[in-house]
């Protein structure tokens, strides 16, 4: 089971999701991975709402990178539990460019963030797509996913 510490910093109240579907997500995505074989992930994440200049400033100092951008993982690469809960890590999540997306493809928002999350934590769990291969598999999990959310494929063209 993983426990979603949800925090929002001057977002709006309309961009702020159902907690209950982001846990829904989370038990799906773990349905999933024990399906192909892959452990179940348990712990707990941090999710930040954010808005564009704190997204723009953590993908500065982490990324190199100067735009902010959908979703940000930090892996907390804990073995241990910390007072008694393991850490997956942390993900920020910007609003606003979540919106633009969503509008600019034509995506429920609510959908567009469900998407956003589960590959954040797909990431925390150690899965890329920095290459072919790993964008193949990451990907064909996050469809899978979604499809059990009745969450149209986002890689569709």
């Amino acid at each position: 089971m993983i426990q979603i510490d949800l925090q929002h910093e001057q977002v709006q109240a309309s961009h702020v999701p159902d907690v209950d579907r982001l846990r829904h997500a989370s038990v799906v995505m773990n349905e999933v991975l024990v399906s192909e074989n892959n452990p179940p992930a348990q712990g707990e994440v941090a999710v930040l709402l954010c808005d564009e200049a704190t997204s723009r400033a953590l993908n500065g100092q982490w990324r190199q990178r100067d735009y902010a951008t959908n979703v940000l993982s930090f892996p907390a690469d804990l073995d241990v539990p910390a007072a008694g809960v393991l850490l997956l890590g942390d993900l920020a999540i910007c609003t606003a460019v979540v919106q633009a997306e969503s509008e600019s493809q034509k995506k429920a928002y609510e959908d567009h963030f469900v998407h956003l999350f589960v590959h954040g934590l797909l990431h925390l769990l150690g899965f890329d797509h920095a290459t072919d291969d790993e964008a193949q598999v990451m990907e064909a999990l996050e469809v899978r996913v979604l499809a059990q959310l009745n969450i149209k494929d986002p890689y569709e063209l």
